[in-house]
């Protein structure tokens, strides 16, 4: 914690003082390796959930236009699609220092584990009766809307994979058919909706939680080594899989080959293979799109759109009429210069919209907030998985949002208070009508 503290206070100095892009660079590359050997450090002590899902936002927001700013600054323009509006040296340092005060502001506030700890050792009783109705119920409903992309669909897919991942902890060989069929309509729905989200999400997860899993119940023998390896392995499947997901996109939506826009470039060979998914994880294009146009067209907007995302999650739709819509396409159309064609889906983030809303150094300390805020909401659920165990059980449902940084608040909130109400409500009835039985 000192040595991070120390880090952001040296950045922050060398934010006002004015230093070259290459000692940027070289201070991303010195953030970034400490925090990944944090991550690694940190699965002996805890569940590292934000510790994983920062570190994310660090790919999404710095390291990726880094690298791209790097490596391959003679392929792109400033300006040109999906690299970056302004220029890198404006940008990165702004969203390098906010992305460490996220993670200061999470580290602050010390989470409970004793919660985790007894889910993933299977020392807590849970209510069998009611997971099997609540899984056949959602594995139901998610098959008969299988290829609806509404939130309804999504919540129900993710219920089953959630309640999927907890059989496959609490007994695997019991639950083998159940963890099949969630796999299978976890598989079945990408395919048929090209959307990957949920699958990315749910392998998140259930890899955090088996490697705390295997560190809490035996010994872990060549511990770093066998992280480093599956970390290295699992970076190389996401590449596998953004390639195949763009292929997929192409057959189901009839989108343009993105390698071969690549290869019009001149850039061949690895480079092909391993930029589509740099180019996406790539959050500096609509962030920097956001810094184009506010404040010299667009007025900061002093945290109303993040205020009115709050009160507006309470609100249903039929209430307010002018209800802003999911997807990002509102804030894109009203505070960039992007064109959208068609029904294309972009949104200016988690960063894109702290800056809107209370500019550079006004977003150091609300992203630190943004930090606690985390950190109380996973609180909430680990203090009450000791009195009720079941709760941590939904945990994907509800974090989902926090793990990246591609959304907007309006979205964080209106998924929240969402799963809130309806896992309430469900829980409710199966309760209700097992005691009346």
């Amino acid at each position: 914690m000192v040595f991070l503290l120390l880090l952001f206070l040296f950045s922050l100095s060398s934010y006002f003082i004015g230093v070259n892009l290459d000692f940027w660079f070289l201070l991303v590359l010195l953030y970034s390796s400490f925090r990944f050997f944090l991550i690694l450090k940190s699965f002996k002590t805890k569940l590292p959930l934000f510790d994983v899902f920062s570190f994310i936002y660090l790919i999404d927001n710095v390291i990726s236009i880094a690298i791209l700013k790097y490596f391959f600054s003679d392929y792109f323009i400033t300006g040109e699609s999906l690299y970056v509006v302004t220029e890198v040296e404006e940008y990165l340092p702004f969203a390098f220092i906010s992305m460490q005060s996220v993670y200061l502001g999470y580290r602050i506030m010390p989470i409970t584990n004793d919660g985790w700890n007894r889910f993933l050792t299977n020392k807590f009783t849970f209510d069998a009766v009611i997971l099997r109705r609540l899984y056949y119920f959602a594995g139901f409903y998610s098959l008969l809307i299988a290829n609806s992309l509404d939130f309804f669909a999504h919540f129900f897919d993710m219920l089953l994979s959630s309640i999927g991942i907890a059989f496959f902890f609490i007994d695997r060989k019991k639950y083998f058919k159940e963890i099949v069929f969630a796999i299978f309509l976890l598989i079945y729905r990408v395919m048929i909706t090209g959307m990957f989200g949920a699958l990315l999400v749910v392998l998140i997860f259930l890899i955090l939680f088996a490697i705390r899993r295997k560190i809490l119940i035996s010994n872990f023998k060549f511990f770093y080594f066998k992280l480093l390896l599956g970390a290295v392995i699992g970076g190389f499947f996401i590449v596998v899989l953004q390639n195949y997901k763009i292929e997929r996109r192409t057959e189901t939506w009839g989108t343009g080959s993105f390698s071969l826009d690549l290869e019009s470039k001149g850039i061949t060979g690895s480079g092909v293979y391993y930029l589509p998914t740099i180019l996406r994880l790539n959050q500096a294009y609509q962030v920097s799109a956001v810094m184009q146009k506010v404040p010299s067209q667009v007025e900061f907007q002093k945290g109303n759109t993040i205020l009115n995302s709050a009160v507006d999650a309470f609100v249903p739709r039929f209430v307010n009429l002018n209800k802003e819509k999911a997807g990002g396409r509102n804030k894109i159309e009203k505070f960039t210069n992007l064109t959208m064609v068609g029904s294309t889906s972009m949104n200016i983030g988690y960063l894109g919209e702290s800056y809107l809303n209370f500019g550079k150094i006004g977003s150091f300390g609300f992203f630190f907030l943004f930090g606690i805020f985390y950190s109380q909401v996973e609180m909430f659920f680990t203090q009450r998985a000791l009195t009720d165990n079941i709760i941590l059980i939904f945990t994907p449902l509800f974090l989902e949002s926090f793990v990246g940084s591609g959304i907007d608040f309006m979205l964080l909130f209106n998924n929240l208070v969402k799963t809130f109400v309806l896992v309430a409500i469900i829980l409710g009835v199966l309760r209700f009508f097992k005691l009346k039985n």
